[in-house]
């Protein structure tokens, strides 16, 4: 993924939450125990961001994986990250936790996909029918 598309995804993820932005598509999960986020699809660790290190976004810690053919994934409020830029990730490999990281009141997972810099579906990638 190139840099200026990394700053397309992180822009996006900066204005998502501003009035009259459209939200990503994707799934939000709430739950007590903080279960792990694993990855979608195989690919590789573009850009790991923590609150606690100032990278100050609405969804708190926050991972990006690119998977080839200008497909990125988007994973937010992680308690933990255990991966690092430039990591090679298989398919179901553990991102991270669950968390409440950012703007939210209980521990939650919002995840997104992005094709072409455009937020989609993720459930148009785990169809096996169309």
């Amino acid at each position: 993924m190139q840099r200026k598309e990394i700053e397309s995804v992180r822009r996006q993820a900066l204005l998502q939450r501003r009035p009259g932005f459209e939200l990503p598509q994707g799934n939000r999960h709430r739950g007590t125990i903080p279960p792990p986020v694993r990855n979608p699809a195989a690919g590789f660790v573009v850009l790991t961001g923590y609150e606690n290190k100032r990278f100050h976004v609405y969804d708190g810690n926050t991972a990006v994986i690119d998977h080839g053919q200008r497909l990125t994934s988007i994973s937010m409020h992680l308690k933990s990250i255990d991966v690092n830029p430039g990591d090679r990730l298989a398919k179901g490999e553990i991102i991270g936790t669950v968390g409440s990281t950012g703007i939210s009141t209980a521990p939650t997972f919002t995840g997104g996909t992005c094709l072409y810099g455009t937020s989609v579906d993720p459930e148009l990638f785990g169809r096996k029918e169309y």
